[in-house]
């Protein structure tokens, strides 16, 4: 494996836009969009990297705040992150679904002014206005009371399904109404139904995928995995959601399962159940060494009750510990091979009272800090196998050859030739890895120190070959603030941009 190591920007004053109201932005006059269609006047979010081949390019599409011009009187919220792509409804057009992680419940005294939404933008794909935004809505309002949507998918018929569905997911624990939230949600893109499916667990859910390896011959059943990004590092799990077909997934008729491990390098271990087996968690896996295990069935009252309750289930069955996963993706060669980020946290040490990992107390010095991308195969013939768990890249493994030196792996997905992984940190890093050449190198930086590379999305077959549809969160910048209906708490629409990303070769 080889690492070329990129050069981190930001851009002067350390912010992306000044903070401040919305009349403070350079909103676009109806004239930014014309008849060719919209795009942002504002500067891209991310700079290249300069070693990328001749050909890159990034261009920003819509920014939060952004309204007027072909957007009419939409107005693109704040915090965009997961994405999903849908062919659209006119030749040379795409529907992009963005989530917006957005609450009005306080934290630290700010709040959004309004919950999680997502936006449809129909996107041109000519090459005259590629890109080019021409028209946009609401495909969920937040009148629904959904919290903090985070990463997302598109799903569609070549993957078992009636319809395009978009699966994104609430990442928070909070209580509203006397319920605790963290529900996954999906979407109907046809019909615009949406609903939470509380048998997919609660717990904060970062992001849902459909594998398709064919079990069943083809015919079903629909097979998803679900990441905990828990604010309680660490302490996250794995999951598995399996339901006969579309309907069954609306009508929460399906089965949650949890992922345990069973064997280490191909030897069974003598209890999989046994919490000191030295096979249960994070740092248990070591560099070189792979897990086998098995998903085992979370019994209905517990995958749709509170998250303690699936937390405590977990350990006392023993499920693998995580520290905190993030986004997930499926190899687009093989969609059996699934690569999952866990971002790490500091002060991660082994507990040698319950046999699990816990955060020691400040000062600790810890083993997992920077964080993993994990590979995980599962068998040709049940799901619910799991032929190898293996470490793809690791942020704290010096000296390895699995060694990358990102921080805090966020958001990812894949091309037929790269992986692609966003840092969740200040001065955030895109990275690539190239499958052929078995090689990481940086191709961006988020050019902002408050900044955060979010939801990414291969989006090569309507846009040609390398090209990708992202977004950042930009956190130092407010694009509309409110300091007076609440006193004492900020109420505000964050920054944020979606581009397009074109890397030759990726």
């Amino acid at each position: 494996m080889t690492i070329r190591s990129g050069t981190r920007w930001r851009r002067g004053g350390g912010t992306l836009l000044a903070v401040g109201l919305a009349a403070a932005l350079s909103v676009p006059s109806a004239e930014a969009g014309g008849p060719a269609g919209y795009l942002t006047p504002q500067a891209p979010f991310i700079t290249l990297d300069p070693g990328l081949p001749s050909g890159a390019s990034v261009t920003a599409i819509i920014n939060s705040g952004d309204t007027g011009g072909a957007l009419g009187s939409f107005v693109f919220e704040g915090l965009p992150d997961g994405i999903g792509i849908k062919p659209g409804a006119k030749k040379h057009t795409v529907d992009v679904y963005v989530a917006h992680e957005q609450s009005t419940v306080p934290f630290n005294f700010a709040q959004d002014f309004q919950d999680s939404s997502v936006s449809r933008l129909t996107l041109s794909t000519k090459k005259s206005n590629q890109g080019a935004v021409l028209s946009a809505d609401e495909a969920l309002s937040p009148d629904e009371g959904f919290l903090r949507f985070c990463s997302a998918s598109m799903f569609g018929p070549s993957d078992g399904l009636d319809d395009y569905v978009f699966f994104t997911g609430e990442e928070t624990s909070d209580v509203v109404g006397g319920i605790q939230r963290g529900f996954a949600v999906v979407l109907n893109t046809r019909t615009g139904e949406n609903t939470a499916v509380p048998g997919m667990g609660r717990l904060n859910h970062e992001n849902t995928v459909i594998v398709n390896g064919g079990w069943g011959g083809g015919d079903g059943p629909i097979v998803t995995l679900t990441t905990d990004d828990t604010f309680a590092a660490p302490s996250s799990q794995l999951y598995m959601y399996i339901a006969a077909d579309q309907d069954a997934i609306f009508d929460d008729e399906g089965t949650m399962y949890a992922f345990r491990v069973t064997g280490v390098d191909g030897v069974p271990l003598a209890d999989p159940t046994y919490p000191f087996n030295g096979a249960n968690d994070y740092l248990d896996l070591a560099v070189g060494s792979a897990f086998q295990g098995e998903f085992i069935p979370v019994p209905e009252a517990i995958a749709k009750g509170d998250q303690t309750g699936l937390e405590n289930w977990s350990n006392d069955n023993n499920v693998y510990q995580s520290i905190r996963l993030e986004d997930l993706t499926t190899d687009k060669k093989d969609d059996r091979v699934v690569y999952i980020a866990d971002t790490g946290t500091t002060r991660v040490i082994p507990d040698t009272d319950t046999g699990r990992l816990k955060r020691g107390p400040s000062g600790t010095v810890g083993l997992a800090d920077n964080g993993r991308i994990f590979k995980m195969v599962l068998n040709e013939d049940d799901p619910t196998v799991v032929d190898s768990l293996s470490i793809l890249a690791d942020g704290d493994a010096v000296g390895t050859d699995v060694y990358v030196p990102f921080t805090s792996p966020d958001n990812v997905d894949t091309s037929k030739k790269s992986l692609m992984v966003q840092e969740d940190t200040g001065d955030a890093v895109i990275w690539q890895y190239r499958f052929k050449q078995d090689s990481w190198r940086v191709v961006a930086s988020v050019n902002d120190s408050s900044g955060e590379s979010s939801g990414i999305v291969d989006a090569s077959q309507w846009f040609g070959q390398g090209t990708w549809l992202l977004d950042v969160q930009g956190h130092g910048a407010n694009v509309d603030e409110d300091i007076t209906t609440i006193p004492g708490t900020l109420i505000k629409r964050e920054s944020g941009q979606v581009m397009l990303l074109r890397i030759p070769g990726s």
